[in-house]
């Protein structure tokens, strides 16, 4: 129990006395509120104080320190709506290129072939593997992605890269 004389629940840190057996101990205690989680527009927002960014739209449920995003925009999903649900695939060796849920590969296509991803809307890239052949001692590219207009080759790939529909 605690002496108040308010009558709203205590929150914060607090003395509280807790009878075992008899004996009374003086414990301290903290009372946090469960604050619904917000949607925001600041990718700093993490959730901890109930504010969450949601990267692709939608709206944030649950509670401070466990925010997670829902109703995300058409061709999202995940705890923040970052992960694509969608790629569209089109190219001259779609047999070697595939596209699965939010992940796309090529494996050993040949000389003078493109494969051409096509995201059903905007997000960042997360890279789990990149390789592609090239010249390790020189700078020439023989197999490259391209994203935005810029050349990735080797093995350095394009993670965290925004990328827009279409």
């Amino acid at each position: 129990f605690i002496s108040s004389t308010n009558d709203l629940p205590p929150t914060g840190t607090n003395t509280w006395t807790i009878n075992c057996g008899g004996t009374d101990m003086e414990v301290e205690v903290t009372i946090t509120e469960n604050i619904p989680c917000v949607a925001t527009t600041s990718p700093e927002d993490d959730g901890m104080d109930g504010n969450f960014y949601c990267v692709n739209g939608g709206t944030a449920a649950g509670y401070a320190g466990s925010c997670t995003c829902r109703s995300c925009n058409a061709g999202f999903g995940g705890p923040n709506c970052a992960t694509a649900t969608s790629i569209f695939l089109s190219g001259t060796n779609t047999g070697k290129c595939t596209a699965s849920g939010a992940c796309f590969s090529l494996l050993d296509y040949g000389v003078e072939e493109r494969c051409t991803f096509t995201l059903s809307g905007s997000g960042k890239l997360d890279v789990i593997s990149f390789n592609t052949q090239g010249n390790s001692v020189g700078i020439t590219c023989y197999d490259k992605l391209t994203v935005g207009g810029v050349e990735y080759c080797r093995t350095s790939g394009p993670q965290g890269v925004t990328v827009s529909a279409g």
